[in-house]
C-alpha cells in the first residue's frame, strides 16, 4: 500500500508523532516544513491541519519571515514557541527581527523556551520588555554550553504574571523575576535562590507557595528567615538529585526538611545523596518528638543511587503512609529486611519495584495496622 493512499488522519499522527519526537533531529516546525515540500499531497495535509503548526522551533538561523510564517501558519488562541541560539546567527540583525516577531505574539504565547549562552539573555530580554505576556504559563531557560556561565547574571524581567512553571538548566536564573502564580519550578545546575539578590522573606514565601520542586546538581533553597514563613508548605511533589556537597554548608537539608514540613507531599524523589547529605536525610525520617510525621500523606518513594546501610525501622517514621517504593540503583536488602521484619513500618507496602523492572514481593504480605 502507497503512502498516499492512507487516509489523511493517518498521516497527520505520522507528522504529530515525528515533530514531538526527542530522537528527531529535525522536529517540530521544521521538520513540517519539510513534509511540506515533499509533494503537494503532504502540503496540503500539513496546511489543511493548523494545530500541527501550534509548537513552533526556530533556530538562530531561521529568518524573521520564516517565524511570521510559521506564526501565519497556526490562528489559534495560544502557540508555543521555541528558540534556539545555540549556534552563532549568521546575521546578528535578522535574529534580533526574528527575536522581535515572535515577541510580537506575547498575548498569544503560553509556552516559550530559550536555548542558548547566558550571554544572549540579555538581547532577548530588550525584545521581551516592551510586552506583556499573559497567557504564558511554562517558561523554560536552558544554557547550551557544556560548562555553565558562572557570571553575575544579567539584570532581566519578563512581565509573565500568569507564568505556572519555570525551569532553568545549567543557568543562573533571571534576576528580580517575579511571578506570583509560579507552582512548579526545576532547576538543573542551577542556582536559583542567591542570598544577596532576593529581599528577606521573598525567597521562603515563593517556596512555600510552590507545588512541585525539582531540584538536580544544585543549591538547595536558602533559608535565612525561619520566623518569616510559616511551618507547612504546600509542595506535592518534591524531587532531589545529586545535591553538590560543596555547595551546601553543613545541616543546612537537615534545616530544610525541619523548617518546610511537607503536610500535603504525595510523592518523594531522593537521588546521589553522599557523605553527611545522606546522613541528614535519614534523619529527617526519623520521629520528631511529638510532633506528627512530616510527610502524613506521602504516596510515593523513590530511592537511587543510595546507601541504606544506616537506614532502620525507626528512620521510617516519617514515610508510614508511603504505599508505593521504588529503588533503584541501590542494594535493595537492608529495606527489604526492615519491612519484614517490623510489618508497622510502611504498612501499605507490599512489594517493592526496582529500576530494571523487578518486582520484590514481601514474604507473609504486609497488611495495615
Amino acid at each position: 500500500m502507497h503512502v498516499n493512499a492512507f487516509p489523511p488522519e493517518i498521516l497527520v499522527n505520522i507528522f504529530e508523532q515525528g515533530k514531538s519526537s526527542p530522537a528527531c533531529e529535525i522536529g517540530g516546525s521544521t521538520l513540517l516544513f519539510t513534509v511540506s515540500q515533499v509533494c503537494a499531497a503532504w502540503r496540503a495535509i500539513a496546511h489543511g491541519y493548523p494545530f500541527l503548526w501550534d509548537d513552533l522551533r526556530l533556530s538562530a538561523r531561521s529568518s524573521p519571515q520564516k517565524a511570521k510564517n510559521l506564526i501565519a501558519r497556526y490562528k489559534g488562541p495560544t502557540i508555543a514557541v521555541t528558540v534556539d541560539r545555540s549556534t552563532t546567527p549568521p546575521d546578528p540583525i535578522a535574529y534580533w527581527n526574528m527575536l522581535n516577531a515572535v515577541t510580537a505574539q506575547a498575548v498569544r504565547l503560553r509556552s516559550l523556551r530559550f536555548i542558548g549562552p547566558a550571554a544572549s539573555l540579555r538581547l532577548f530580554s530588550r525584545a521581551c520588555v516592551r510586552y506583556t505576556f499573559p497567557r504564558l504559563r511554562d517558561l523554560v531557560f536552558i544554557e547550551s554550553a557544556a560548562v555553565p556561565d558562572q557570571g553575575v547574571p544579567p539584570h532581566i524581567s519578563i512581565e509573565a504574571p500568569n507564568v505556572a512553571s519555570l525551569a532553568y538548566t545549567r543557568m543562573v536564573p533571571l534576576r528580580r523575576g517575579n511571578y506570583p502564580r509560579l507552582r512548579e519550578l526545576q532547576l538543573e545546575d542551577s542556582a536559583y535562590f542567591v542570598h544577596f539578590d532576593q529581599p528577606d522573606g521573598f525567597v521562603e514565601q515563593q517556596l512555600l507557595e510552590l507545588q512541585v520542586l525539582s531540584i538536580t546538581a544544585s543549591p538547595l533553597p536558602l533559608l535565612r528567615n525561619p520566623s518569616l514563613c510559616p511551618t507547612d508548605s504546600n509542595i506535592v511533589s518534591l524531587k532531589l538529585c545529586g545535591l553538590r556537597t560543596a555547595d551546601i554548608a553543613p545541616d543546612s537539608l537537615a534545616g530544610f526538611f525541619r523548617i518546610v514540613r511537607m503536610p500535603l507531599l504525595r510523592r518523594l524523589e531522593v537521588s546521589g545523596l553522599v557523605d553527611y547529605l545522606l546522613d541528614e536525610f535519614i534523619h529527617s525520617l526519623a520521629p520528631t518528638g511529638r510532633l506528627p510525621p512530616r510527610y502524613p500523606v506521602l504516596k510515593s518513594l523513590t530511592l537511587r543511587s543510595l546507601s541504606l546501610a544506616e537506614i532502620d525501622g525507626n528512620s521510617l517514621h516519617a514515610v508510614q503512609s508511603v504505599s508505593k517504593m521504588r529503588l533503584v540503583d541501590l542494594d535493595p536488602r537492608p529495606l527489604v529486611h526492615i519491612l519484614e521484619r517490623d510489618h508497622r513500618v510502611c504498612p501499605n507496602v507490599r512489594e517493592i519495584r526496582l529500576g530494571n523492572g523487578v518486582v520484590l514481593r514481601l514474604r507473609s504480605g504486609v497488611s495495615p495496622r
